[in-house]
C-alpha cells in the first residue's frame, strides 16, 4: 500500500489504496503507534477485509452510484501528517 500511495493518489491504483488503508485503519486493523509507526493489527484483518469485500460487492452488484460516491467521499484522503510515516 505504502509504495502505491507514495507516488500520489491522483491515480486509480493510489486512490484505491488510499481508500483501502483508510478503511482499514477505521476498522482498527491497521494502527498507528505515538511515533508515527504503522502496524497490522491480524486479529481484525479477517473481518475488516471480509467487511470491505462485501461493500465494494454490493456497491458493484447493485450500480448504486451514490453510494460509491459516498465511499470516495469518506475514504480517499491522505492521513494526517503523511510525511512522517514509518514502517
Amino acid at each position: 500500500m505504502f509504495r502505491t500511495v507514495r507516488f500520489g493518489i491522483a491515480k486509480a491504483h493510489g486512490q484505491a489504496e488510499m481508500m483501502e488503508f483508510n478503511y482499514l485503519a477505521e476498522k482498527r486493523a491497521i494502527t498507528r503507534d505515538a511515533s508515527g509507526r504503522y502496524a497490522v493489527d491480524y486479529a481484525h484483518i479477517p473481518g475488516a477485509v471480509s467487511d470491505l469485500a462485501k461493500e465494494f460487492l454490493e456497491i458493484e452488484a447493485t450500480g448504486n452510484r451514490q453510494r460509491a460516491e459516498s465511499w470516495f467521499s469518506r475514504y480517499d484522503r491522505m492521513p494526517p501528517a503523511p510525511s512522517k510515516i514509518k514502517c
